[in-house]
Formats: structure tokens, sequence, C-alpha cells
């Protein structure tokens, strides 16, 4: 059964303005359930705080109500907010069997010819509260009453919320049972729409607790973000941009370590490395590029304003400049383009691998015709990169290399047989 301190019983009551005093007395028999948790809170238009829109409080009040109390007189009849607005809206509440309305005779009325004529009112034989000698009498009958039915109430409430958690809790469970077979085949974002969708309808007699649905939320949340960055840096990795492909990597491995990114990494510095002078020589050339075109510029506007003589000068001026400083930093990048041809040659010298075919079958390229192959030369790989499908007694098995790097030959025809240990790929790879 549900926890009895998540059901509340809320009393709404309804009267005009001219049976204060009534209501006055009213309230305070009634008192005593709330003192005694039998009704959670008493409320009429009277307890409308300073500065509130006292239309809305009066709505949303008797929306929420349990018992409606309608305090019957002529007067009340007579005002039209009364009569139309609460009234009518009361008795809409308790056709919908969200409230009970109890309408209770205060003075002596034609109340029999009204939409609550049906129900039953209040006090004993109804007979109006004015006309009793001690007005205590009718108005303790009428709070037993109201007890009477905040405890039927306050029942059928518990009934309902245990039907509610029972029911919820089966939907709970498929829904964490669902997402947890999402989680297995790695679909982060809809095994968080699911663990989002049990947190929802979650109460605490229900397991797994929070605590463990929010670790796993967050979990999901760490995955969805790693494999994110990690599709975002496979493209600059492919493409040879290495230095963005080692930032997306360097956030990759801060979300969630991990060796496959961590050897990722390192080839990327690797080769970042490598590119590095490369890049500084390719500018140190640009610069010079930039300085034979101005000299270049210069002699031409130097020959349209110059005699045979001058010009003749000048050109020896210029033969100087080009065979001192220029042609010495010709002759220093010659110099620096062998030292890194060399340096790159140490580096890939001896690193051939081969990928090979580890059982006898038929060699493909792609998963099927329409695809494009797995690799092709250039590309890079790194370990658990599937490369190939090797068909074996009707069964189709991708080949993972065991190696990273990048691929220089393909050594085996698609769709053609191959043996065991047969190479099929040659790879290049980079020295540390």
């Amino acid at each position: 059964m549900g926890d009895p301190e998540q059901i509340q019983i809320h009393v709404f009551i309804a009267y005009s303005r001219k049976d204060t005093d009534m209501l006055g007395e009213l309230v305070s028999h009634l008192s005593v359930l709330e003192r005694n948790a039998i009704v959670t809170r008493i409320w009429y238009d009277g307890k409308i705080g300073a500065g509130a829109e006292w239309d809305n409080e009066i709505k949303e009040n008797l929306k929420k109500s349990d018992i409606i109390l309608l305090l019957i007189s002529s007067d009340f009849i007579a005002s039209e907010y009364s009569y139309s607005e609460e009234m009518t809206k009361a008795l809409q509440l308790h056709e919908d069997k969200k409230a009970i309305v109890v309408p209770i005779i205060l003075r002596k009325c034609l109340w029999e010819d009204t939409p609550f004529a049906k129900l039953q009112v209040l006090p004993k034989d109804a007979l109006p509260v004015i006309n009793w000698d001690n007005k205590d009498e009718p108005f303790a009958d009428i709070t037993i009453k109201i007890r009477d039915l905040a405890i039927e109430r306050r029942t059928q409430k518990e009934i309902d919320l245990a039907e509610t958690l029972a029911k919820n809790h089966t939907i709970f469970l498929e829904k964490i049972g669902k997402a947890e077979t999402l989680l297995g085949k790695k679909k982060w974002k809809d095994a968080i729409h699911l663990f989002m969708e049990a947190k929802a309808i979650y109460s605490k007699e229900f397991t797994p607790p929070l605590e463990e649905i929010n670790a796993k939320i967050s979990s999901c949340e760490i995955e969805l973000e790693f494999s994110s960055t990690l599709a975002r840096a496979e493209k600059p990795y492919q493409n040879g941009d290495y230095l963005e492909a080692l930032m997306l990597l360097e956030t990759c491995y801060s979300i969630k370590p991990d060796d496959k990114v961590s050897e990722l990494i390192s080839n990327c510095r690797n080769f970042v490395n490598l590119q590095k002078p490369i890049f500084n020589l390719e500018l140190e050339i640009n610069i010079l590029k930039k300085e034979i075109a101005n000299l270049k510029k210069a002699m031409n506007e130097f020959v349209e304003s110059s005699t045979v003589e001058t010009l003749t000068n000048r050109i020896d001026d210029l033969s100087e400049i080009y065979n001192g400083e220029i042609k010495t930093k010709l002759n220093l990048f010659e110099e620096k383009i062998q030292s890194l041809t060399k340096e790159s040659d140490d580096k890939q010298k001896g690193q051939i691998e081969f990928i090979k075919s580890p059982m006898v079958g038929t060699f493909y390229r792609a998963e099927n015709p329409e695809k494009p192959a797995y690799v092709k030369v250039g590309d890079l790989v790194s370990k658990g990169t599937v490369v190939c499908i090797i068909e074996a007694m009707k069964l189709f098995n991708e080949i993972e290399t065991e190696v990273s790097g990048r691929i220089t030959k393909v050594l085996v025809e698609d769709a053609q047989p191959v043996e065991y240990d047969q190479p099929l790929f040659e790879v290049l790879v980079l020295g540390n």
C-alpha cells in the first residue's frame, strides 16, 4: 500500500459573505479534523493573501479539493459567483468522481429546486442550522459526517495509490530492462531516454534505487559525448590533419580514458612531430619566394627607367645578392630537405608489417558490392580497425588489424580465395 504521508485531503468551503459568522463557527468545529491529521487543509476565500489574484486562488484550490462544502442560503443561491462559478465547477468535479460535494443548509431557502438537490445534504433531516436551538449540535453532526467522508476518501486514495504504484512498478521495470539492453548495444541516447522515462515514475519503494539510475544516465551521457567526439576526430585523422585530430582525441581521452584513444593520440603526436619541421621549411620557402618576387619587380622597374651603364651595374649588384644571401638560403633549404628526408626514412625503415588471413576462405574488401571498401591504399588504420571480410563455411568473419599505420598495398584481389596466414595488406608502421 502507498505511503499514507503521500495522501492529502483538502476541504474547500464555498459560501456567501452574508453567512460569514456561521462559516466561522463551522470552521471552528472542523479544526479538530486538521489537528488530528484527518484532513490536510480547510480552505475558503478568507485565506487568500494580500496581493493574490482571488479568482485564480479560488479556482486552483477548488480543483485540488477532495471534499467541497456548499454553505446554502438564499444569499448563496442569489450570488452569481457562488452559484454559477463555484457550485457549477464543484458539481462537475463531483460528477467526475474527483471530489465529494456536500451541501450544508444554513438558512431556509428553496434549495430543493437547485442542481445539488439530488445530493445528500446536511445537517440531519435537512433542518437549517439557523433553526436549531443550539447551533453546536448541527455543526458537531456535520463535523462527524465530514470526518467519516475524509477517512473514506483517504482509504480510497490509498487503494488508488497502491494500484498506481503497482502498475507504475511494472512499467518501471520494463523500461529499466529495455534501457539495460540498449546499454549493452551501446545505444546511449536511446538508453538515456528510457532511463529518464523510468525515473519520471520512480517511487522510493522501487528498485534499482534512484542513485543507481542517475549513475547509469551519467555513464550513458559520458559514453555519448565520448563516441561523438571520437567520431568528430575520425575525419581530420583520415585526412592527415593530425593537429586537429590530436586536440579532439585529447578531449575524448579527458572524457573517458581509453587505450585505443591513447594509441591514436600517440600516433597523432608522432605525425605532428614529423610534419612540424616540414611546415616550418615551407613557411621559410614562401618567405624567400616573396623576396625573389620583390627583387624581380624592383629589377623590372629599374630596367624601365635606367641607362645601359646603370643597368649593367645594377645587374651586377643583383647577381651579388643572389650569389650571396639568396643562394646561401637555397643551399640551407636543400640541406634541411635532405635532413628531413633522412629522418623520415629512418623512422620508416624496417617498419613494414602485414595483415594476414587468420583462416582459409574467400577475401572480400567490402560488406557487400554496394558498399565502399573497408580500407584503401593510403588509409590510416589502428589496432581493432575492420579491414576486410573472410567468408568461411558460409560465415562472414570481420578481420581486424593487429597493427596501426598506413595501408600501402592491397595484396589480394576482391572475391579471391586465400590461405591461412596469407598476407592481405601491407602496412607502413611509423616509428615512435
